[in-house]
Parts: structure tokens; sequence; C-alpha cells
């Protein structure tokens, strides 16, 4: 009797919560957008620049991935609001399941920022946790941190369509830091010999020695043959806004399904 009683318990209290959250969360917009600032961070400008976007890509594959800024998560938790609001508002498309939601919360004098991704269960393979994260982590916070909104939401939305269109895969995506690294670091060592080869040219002209075997650029070298990161494919990493065609207005949302896959970071 005492468990049924917890039981039942839990249950109401869950429900109560389900409520009080749903009670939060905005009203789906009509007509229906795919970049909805509620909190008002980007200019008209951005916003109808990101929607254009988002719309070509619904237009060309189905797939709609949602921008929603909120001024405050009302004290709930961010990856619950997310998903409670992509499941009210239908986010995807029935049956496909192909939707994403980019929810923002805007750092202010009083709490820090908030940013989540979250994916319906058709882009969860494409999309998984880890990657959700590192988008979040390494696309949006860095340019939030300079309060530049747009430019951090349009980098997260270019790499989900990457990922989404096959461009490169979530593997591809997590060793593209790691080769970022590698490069920093040739680029310190390049920068220490440039310095040690100035350095003894100097000496070596105090010392008469020919200017031509000092002056030699012996490091080129380092370059010959290629790097292990050459070739990497990375060249064709997109970036920025990238080029996308007005199309028409978005249709509406679908109904997809969502199983609170998903991640995000806080600044």
């Amino acid at each position: 009797m005492i468990r049924k009683f917890y039981n039942r318990l839990f249950i109401t209290l869950f429900v109560i919560a389900t409520v009080a959250l749903q009670a939060q969360i905005p009203e789906r917009p009509v007509p229906p957008r795919l970049v909805n600032d509620f909190a008002h961070i980007l200019t008209p400008t951005e916003t109808a620049k990101l929607e254009r976007k988002l719309v070509n890509y619904n237009d060309t594959t189905s797939t709609q991935i949602t921008i929603v800024t909120v001024p405050s998560l009302s004290g709930f938790d961010i990856n619950q609001y997310a998903v409670e609001m992509a499941h009210n508002w239908g986010v995807g498309h029935k049956g496909k399941d192909n939707g994403a939601l980019i929810l923002v919360k805007p750092k202010t004098s009083s709490g820090r920022g908030q940013a989540y991704i979250v994916t319906g269960y058709g882009l969860e393979a494409f999309i998984p946790d880890a990657t959700a994260k590192r988008i979040v982590d390494s696309e949006m916070i860095p340019f939030f941190k300079q309060n530049r909104m747009y430019a951090g939401l349009d980098a997260a939305t270019t790499t989900m369509i990457s990922l989404l269109s096959g461009e490169f895969s979530a593997d591809a995506y997590a060793r593209r830091g790691a080769d970022a690294g590698d490069i920093a670091g040739i680029i310190v060592f390049i920068v220490i010999i440039v310095i040690f080869l100035f350095a003894g040219r100097a000496k070596g002209s105090q010392h008469g020695l020919s200017s031509r075997a000092s002056g030699f650029p012996w490091w080129i070298f380092l370059f010959s043959g290629g790097g292990h990161n050459s070739g990497s494919g990375w060249s064709n990493f997109s970036g920025g806004t990238g080029s996308f065609g007005g199309g028409g207005g978005f249709g509406g949302f679908g109904g997809g399904g969502f199983g609170g896959g998903g991640a995000g970071g806080s600044w």
C-alpha cells in the first residue's frame, strides 16, 4: 500500500510539474517561423537571414532546424524546457522525427547564459549527444561570450546542416578539434624556429659569414612532402552563412518525436 501511495504521489507530482512547465513555454507562433527570438537578442536583419537559411534547408530536405530564444527558463532545467517545447510545437515531420531545436537563454546580470540543442529520433544518429555538446561549446558559446549571438547561431546551424547533409560525420567533426590543436602546435614550433633563424643570421653577420648561407630559409623543408594534415578535407569545412537561396515561407511544423537526445552548455 505504501509503495502504491508513493508511486501515485510521484506520478501526480510529475504531471503537476509538466503542466507547470507547459504553461511557461511560449505558444507556437502563428504564422509559423523557424527563428523565434523571444529574448530579442537578434536584429530583424539577422533574424531574416537565419530564417531564409533554415527555410531553404527545410524546403530542400524536409529536415527542420528551429531556433528559439527565451528571456527566462522560469526555473526549469533547460533540457526539460527544450524537449517539452519541441514536443509541444511538433518540430519536424511526423513519421520522420527529423526536427532539431536550438534553445538559447541569454546571459543577464542575474543569471548565466545557457544554450541547448535537442534532436528528434531521426537525427540522433547524425548528431549524437556528444556532437551536440561539441557544437554548443565550440560553435556557439565562444561567440556568445563576445555578445555575437547571430554569429554563434549561424555557425551552429551551418555545422548541423553539414552533419545532416553528410558533408562530414560526427567522428570527423570530433577530429576537427584535435587537428586544430595539432596545427596550432606546428605554428608555434615554426615561430620558434624563425626566431632562432633570425638570431643565428644576426650572429653570423657579426662573424662575416656569407649572407646566402646564413639567410637560407631551411625551415621550408618542414613543409616539403606535405604534413600529416594536408589533404584532410577540412579546407572544405563550411563556416559562416554560406550561399542559401531565398525560397518561400515556412510551411509549418509536422509533429516529430523527441526522446530527450541532446546537450548544452553555459557561459
